[in-house]
């Protein structure tokens, strides 16, 4: 594993910092063994939520490894042009009707023998109910945490599976005939118009009076002889149980739940003459009426009806439907499937969603009085944005920015904007083409006058510094070195320290945009109405922040789009008030007992909202994910095998069972998570943690410890605000960290830097 400075050293209990930084940039990719495999994020504390959010984010896709095995059929439910989206129904992104160009051993397509010899030509196929995939919460998983996948309530539509004749038989002639049913023989015991009485045809044996046969059947051995035979019945002896006297379609129930079926008698009533007996041993006696739940081993499947239609003039058979509903309240998750009972060879499977890309959005507070985009990650640098304020005690918003000093200046579309140093920090350059963007914090600095003409320069934020655009530009000038944007400037007044700016092609100073191409439409003070719009002469008390989504082509603000209320709650204290949502999406549901609420746009870049209810001020993160999510759903043959990755997974540290025997990223120190007193060898907090650690307020700690033959990486501040801080550097520094056993990092949280120590 890479090392990535020499060790430091330790004077005096704390920390010499020596050698070179690692420093918070773009997110990047987890070490072994978080790359792959079974990992698990666990936390101690509500406060720490957010935290483990933020390192389980950065681990890799859910869903994003999928393979399938064992000879069995498996069909994932997309076009080439149309993936599968959270919120998506089963029928909505595929034709509700699966057949043998899906699945071609299960539902193959074939010739049916009757009685007389003859063919008839059956497709078989399977019809799907319009099952949402969402986020869902149960009492009867997961302990009721919000959870995605299917949720089939008790009775609810999974499928119907049909077997058509094109050529119809006559009823008459399909008893002692084979029959294929979702890639199973049936032996046709009897039929009628409306009911049919099948064996399992896992074997076919002929056998005479005085022989005996020993045959292997799923794994078991029967040694099988005639007791007694006539033209009419006959009873067998099968390792040493003797049957009931039986007629041909008659069956009989073994010690071991199998069962004997006779197929014929032939006798030839003659001395010497040959008596003889077809039977078959299988799993059991099967038998479909219509209107009727299926029977199978003379036991009713719950969730099973059949329906069978015939030609009742000609008594023809024309088809066989077999309705599958949920037995129960049922679930398909990553971590649970389900199978169709009785036939156990129809599997329902979810493997995750395939997340490209994850950047994490906060909309939060910076004060009682003012809001902010908390860490907000631009193209060149994550930056808190400070959006707007309102004065001490009053819910009345004054101005854009932190306060009146430390103003955000921002225009309408097509609008100049003017820029005034003594009061502004700094303003928002955006340029996009519709598919392509580009965003930077800018401010106007080092107003000067040279020979009688009035000069200005321009910064811009870079890695959390400020560095040059361009040094004194006079009016006129157009600044273009700034990447694709471009603005003129005018009025350069060295005297007021202020400039007006005017935006130049596909460029616009009230959209923001995301590294991965999030839009947020930033206020702006105007008399006029529309988004973005915010009138700071009316007394107005709340602002509607709207973020938007992509569309799966890719193109910028087209998709979704979700609306966060931004208020001042009854202490006038600023608060994220309200979460809406421009087209579908889930129900907001509490995680645990977190006071995180978990919701999802249903859209097809799906993204992820926690709504951070744990104090009176609220926030609001948004997990973003850039390009379209896809999601795994597979209608499998019980033969196929879906393996995948495990999916992040996040626990409390009191569910041991549920992150045992694997890997782990254990968020929060100590004091309050059991899993991290374990491994730094007790339970500290304050000034004990740091003498344990020499981690002090403002640090953070990152340290490998091997734990039961894994890996176990601890990150934890001195304060919750510092492991949150150490979550964020590690998801956006993971590919610079070693996870050896025994390596150690302390970062600052004021410059977003760590070196190792050991």
């Amino acid at each position: 594993m890479k090392k990535l400075i020499r060790k430091a050293v330790t004077v005096l209990g704390s920390v010499a910092f020596v050698g070179a930084t690692i420093s918070g940039a773009a997110a990047a990719s987890y070490p072994a063994p978080f790359d792959s495999g079974s990992y698990a994020v666990v936390y101690g504390s509500a406060d720490d939520v957010s935290a483990a959010t933020t390192v389980a984010n950065g681990l890799p896709a859910t869903g994003g490894s999928v393979s399938v095995s064992g000879g069995g059929d498996s069909y994932k439910l997309e076009k080439t042009s149309t993936k599968y989206n959270l919120g998506d129904a089963m029928t909505s992104v595929i034709s509700s009707t699966v057949d043998d160009d899906d699945m071609p051993a299960l539902l193959a397509s074939g010739e049916y023998e009757d009685d007389d010899n003859d063919e008839f030509d059956y497709d078989q196929t399977l019809t799907l109910a319009a099952s949402n995939l969402t986020m869902f919460s149960h009492d009867d998983y997961n302990n009721d945490d919000p959870s995605v996948g299917f949720y089939f309530a008790d009775g609810a539509d999974v499928l119907t599976y049909t077997l058509d004749f094109t050529e119809e038989p006559l009823i008459a002639d399909m008893p002692t005939t084979d029959l294929m049913i979702m890639g199973k023989e049936y032996y046709v015991l009897s039929s009628s118009n409306t009911k049919l009485t099948l064996l399992d045809s896992a074997t076919n044996i002929v056998l005479r009076e005085g022989e005996s046969q020993t045959i292997a059947v799923n794994g078991a051995s029967y040694e099988v002889s005639i007791s007694f035979i006539n033209s009419a019945n006959v009873k067998l002896v099968v390792n040493g149980e003797v049957t009931n006297s039986l007629a041909a379609s008659e069956t009989y129930k073994l010690n071991d739940g199998s069962y004997v079926g006779i197929k014929s008698i032939d006798v030839q009533d003659y001395a010497e003459g040959v008596k003889q007996v077809e039977f078959s041993i299988g799993n059991g006696k099967l038998i479909l009426e219509s209107g009727q739940d299926v029977e199978l081993n003379e036991d009713t499947i719950d969730g099973l009806t059949t329906t069978i239609v015939n030609d009742s003039t000609a008594l023809k058979m024309s088809s066989i439907s077999i309705d599958w509903d949920a037995e129960d309240d049922s679930f398909v998750t990553e971590d649970s499937t389900i199978m169709m009972p009785g036939f156990e060879n129809i599997v329902v499977s979810f493997t995750g969603l395939i997340y490209p890309e994850k950047e994490e959005i906060t909309v939060t507070y910076g004060s009682e009085e003012y809001f902010q985009l908390d860490n907000f990650p631009l193209k060149d640098s994550v930056e808190d944005i400070d959006l707007f304020y309102a004065a001490a005690d009053s819910n009345i918003i004054l101005g854009l920015g932190k306060d009146a000093t430390n103003q955000l200046v921002t225009s309408a579309t097509g609008v100049n904007l003017t820029f005034d140093s003594d009061v502004a920090d700094y303003f928002v350059v955006s340029w996009s083409d519709g598919d392509d963007s580009e965003s930077y914090l800018v401010k106007a600095s080092n107003f000067k006058t040279e020979n009688s003409v009035d000069k200005v320069s321009f910064e811009y934020k870079k890695n959390g510094a400020w560095s040059d655009v361009k040094k004194d530009r006079k009016s006129g000038d157009t600044i273009s070195n700034l990447g694709n944007a471009e603005f003129q400037i005018f009025n350069v007044s060295n005297a007021n320290n202020s400039v007006i700016i005017q935006s130049g092609t596909n460029t616009n100073f009230n959209t923001l945009y995301s590294k991965e191409g999030m839009v947020v439409y930033l206020p702006y003070d105007t008399t006029a109405v529309g988004t973005g719009a915010l009138n700071l002469s009316n007394s107005t008390t709340s602002f509607a922040l709207v973020v938007g989504e992509e569309d799966d082509n890719d193109n910028l603000g087209k998709g979704a789009n979700i609306t966060l209320t931004l208020g001042y709650n009854i202490a006038n204290e600023s608060s994220v008030t309200n979460v809406a949502y421009s087209g579908l999406s889930g129900t907001s549901k509490e995680i645990g007992n977190t006071d995180i609420h978990r919701n999802f746009a249903y859209s097809s870049l799906a993204t992820e909202v926690l709504y951070d209810k744990k104090q009176d001020q609220e926030s609001v993160t948004l997990v973003y994910h850039g390009s379209e999510v896809e999601a795994g759903v597979y209608l499998t043959s019980a033969a196929a095998i879906i393996g995948g990755s495990s999916g992040t997974k996040t626990f409390m540290d009191s569910e041991s069972s549920s992150y045992s025997g694997k890997d782990i990223v254990v968020v929060g120190g100590s004091c309050v998570n059991s899993v991290a007193a374990s491994l730094l060898g007790g339970s500290f907090c304050g000034d004990a943690f740091t003498g344990a650690t020499t981690v002090g307020p403002g640090q953070f700690l990152i340290q490998s410890f091997d734990w039961n033959g894994n890996i176990a990486t601890v990150v934890a501040g001195y304060e919750m605000e510092d492991t949150a801080k150490g979550a964020t550097f590690l998801a956006n520094e993971a590919n610079e960290v070693s996870t050896d056993a025994g390596d150690m990092y302390v970062g600052s949280t004021t410059d977003s830097t760590a070196v190792m120590v050991n």
